[in-house]
């Protein structure tokens, strides 16, 4: 039959005259929207005994959606828009057995009235149809997964795969795979790949039809087929989510390759077992925990400056069971005197990869739940700690130390007297760490710091000193001055003062050089009128 016989086609859709389809113009590809798909239409209703119009979405210019199937709309368009094709026009003519049936819809619809609705279908999805044109459709799920956060572009994915023909047979292994990985939204992601991976969740295994159209692309990966037959997909999503960057300075990059279970990450003072291997460019072993420790995990407390910072900092962010992906910058590792395990044959000064596993997590006291006494012991613990980091010129792991005891103090709910114990023993951590914020250049957080602790005890020295030398490289100079000023008022006989003030003298010197520098460059360009009066006296 061709297109222009089936224009006008009448089409009884229920056998008994209820539902009557008559195609005004034929719509495009083989499919027509299934149960539950989210259905757009344009359409106007008429009564049949006279053929007045009662709505229409035309006139309001906004097309209908609903959900095919589901009882959203009267009978007869569950019916005749389920028959339709993607652009299709009809008129749908309906029974009041499938319309409103005796009581009518008042004002505009009588009982008993007999509707014809020109109906064009414009497009339709559902959460199984990928890409909403039925080349790529989720069929069944297999093994359900978990969690709520669904996977988006940007982020990584692990997954297997296998392909199977129409019959069920698995394909040629060459598509099929024990571990994929790709990142969702790079051109060397197979579109298909990539869509169905969006409708699933970790730990799911699910099986899709993709269409030859889809299978395989070129310069994409990973193929599906040979491109020339539809397949069956059954795929299972391992984890996905983003690569984090740890630490204060973003130096430590992770990657989830197995999620851990429950929802206890270590904090300071908790004991951690777990494997670790260190590997190469090209992935190969240079140390195994299970192979070269006696197959024990590895044991240490988080916290622990004798534990490489790149190690800790992941460690707080994993669960038990975890596996993750690292890569450390090598300041985070073996430096200041921590060496790598015997026999790993890891260049110290350079970069570090390594996946880990955590085993076991044993959580210390939180800090609401440590008595005022033991905080106090455990602060000036930690202050130790950092004080020797701090020596020895490791001030990004410092600062952490010194903020780690000051955190122990969070707790607003104390006794008046253990609140000014808690602010004399919060002090100095505050001020050491604003000082290994000025040794790092990072003056913004150095702020904060001295702040903190100039609301403890506004007449510090050592904390003006510190907030003056910030100001005066965030370019602050009136409140360096200040700040100076109030140093010399307190104590004048502070030796290192005058050349901290000679600086800031040197840098506002500067900054006025750079300023007037700018302001004359500004104008250059805008002439004088003075400049065209003599030649205007002559004329």
């Amino acid at each position: 039959m061709s297109e222009n016989d089936k224009a006008n086609t009448v089409i009884d859709l229920t056998g008994d005259g209820a539902v009557v389809k008559e195609i005004l113009r034929e719509g495009s590809g083989e499919t027509s929207p299934q149960p539950e798909d989210d259905v757009k239409v344009h359409y106007v209703g008429t009564l049949a005994s006279d053929g007045s119009k009662f709505d229409s979405s035309r006139d309001r210019d906004d097309p209908f959606v609903f959900k095919l199937g589901v009882g959203q709309v009267i009978k007869a368009w569950d019916i005749g828009v389920a028959s339709m094709k993607q652009g299709e026009l009809a008129i749908i003519t309906c029974q009041p057995s499938h319309g409103y049936g005796e009581s009518g819809s008042p004002p505009k619809i009588p009982a008993n009235a007999v509707l014809k609705f020109e109906v064009e279908l414009l497009s339709w999805s559902n959460d199984k149809d990928v890409f909403g044109d039925g080349g790529v459709v989720k069929q069944e799920v297999i093994e359900t997964g978990s969690g709520w956060k669904g996977v988006e572009t940007g982020n990584y994915c692990r997954f297997n795969y296998t392909v199977k023909n129409a019959n069920g047979d698995v394909i040629d292994q060459d598509f099929s795979s024990e571990v994929c990985e790709v990142v969702l939204g790079e051109s060397s992601t197979l579109p298909a790949v990539e869509g169905m991976l969006k409708k699933m969740k970790t730990g799911e295994t699910a099986r899709f039809n993709v269409s030859a159209k889809y299978a395989s692309q070129e310069g994409t990966l990973p193929r599906l087929g040979d491109g020339n037959s539809d397949v069956q997909v059954e795929i299972k999503l391992l984890v996905h989510g983003i690569i984090q960057k740890l630490g204060e300075d973003g130096l430590v990059s992770k990657k989830v390759l197995t999620e851990g279970t429950g929802w206890e990450q270590p904090t300071d003072g908790a004991s951690v077992k777990y494997h670790i291997t260190y590997i190469d460019e090209s992935g190969t072993s240079l140390f195994s925990s299970k192979s070269q420790n006696g197959g024990n995990p590895v044991e240490c407390t988080v916290g622990d400056t004798n534990v490489p910072e790149a190690i800790d900092v992941v460690l707080r962010e994993m669960k038990e069971g975890e596996v993750s992906q690292v890569h450390a910058d090598k300041s985070t590792m073996f430096v200041f005197g921590l060496a790598p395990p015997a026999g790993s044959n890891i260049q110290e000064g350079s970069d570090v990869d390594f996946t880990i596993e955590v085993t076991d997590i044993q959580k210390g006291k939180e800090s609401w739940n440590l008595s005022h006494a033991e905080k106090i012991a455990l602060c000036t613990e930690r202050k130790g700690q950092g004080n020797a980091l701090f020596k020895a010129g490791n001030y990004r792991r410092a600062a952490i130390s010194y903020r780690s005891a000051i955190k122990l103090f969070a707790d607003a709910n104390s006794k008046d007297n253990e609140k000014r114990e808690a602010s004399h023993a919060k002090l100095p951590c505050l001020l050491n760490a604003t000082m290994c914020c000025i040794k790092l250049g990072k003056y913004d957080q150095g702020l904060k710091d001295v702040n903190q602790a100039l609301e403890i005890d506004g007449n510090n020295v050592k904390g003006l000193y510190r907030r003056g030398i910030i100001h005066r490289e965030l370019g602050n100079f009136v409140e360096s001055h200040q700040d100076f000023n109030h140093v010399q008022d307190l104590d004048s006989t502070l030796p290192e003062l005058s050349r901290e003030i000679a600086l800031l003298k040197r840098a506002e010197k500067q900054q006025n050089k750079r300023d007037k520098k700018a302001f004359t460059k500004m104008f250059s360009g805008i002439s004088d009128p003075s400049d065209s009066a003599p030649e205007a006296a002559q004329q």
